[in-house]
């Protein structure tokens, strides 16, 4: 995967379509999309400096509210797509995404809507609650917001 566009408003990286992706007709499996879409975020959130290995580690995660996708045609093996992801909404735990994927061609595959909560998890008491965003954190993800 390669990093093709970081500009204050879109967070934009590759992703070959791998035969791992792919059903026996040769088209992606629409399952692998969630997939791809998770990874982008993981990618995202790398750059904004709390990866998702740190996170965990501190006792926070983000888990998804909500994904809403719209296929628009389909990807096939070996096709080379661009995810573009962009902020809507940041809210006091919550962030709401925009994804969208095109091809070569700059056909769009996919949009996706995907709200991801902040969240503080409790081992010990076996809880996972919303909790604010680091001010940090929520000051770089505005960068992106459109």
């Amino acid at each position: 995967m390669e990093v093709v566009n970081q500009s204050k408003k879109t967070f934009s990286i590759q992703e070959k379509v791998r035969f791992q992706h792919c059903d026996f007709a040769g088209i992606v499996f629409y399952p692998r999309y969630c997939e791809m879409i998770n990874a982008t975020v993981e990618d995202w959130f790398d750059l904004l400096k709390l990866p998702f290995l740190k996170m965990h580690e501190l006792g926070y995660g983000i888990p998804t509210k909500s994904l809403q996708i719209q296929f628009h045609a389909p990807a096939r093996l070996n096709d080379m797509l661009t995810k573009h992801l962009t902020v809507t909404k940041i809210g006091n735990s919550s962030v709401t995404l925009k994804l969208t994927f095109t091809n070569a061609d700059n056909t769009v595959i996919l949009e996706a809507e995907n709200i991801l909560v902040f969240v503080v998890i409790d081992k010990t008491k076996n809880t996972i609650l919303p909790t604010p965003w680091f001010k940090e954190l929520r000051e770089n993800m505005a960068t992106y917001a459109v």
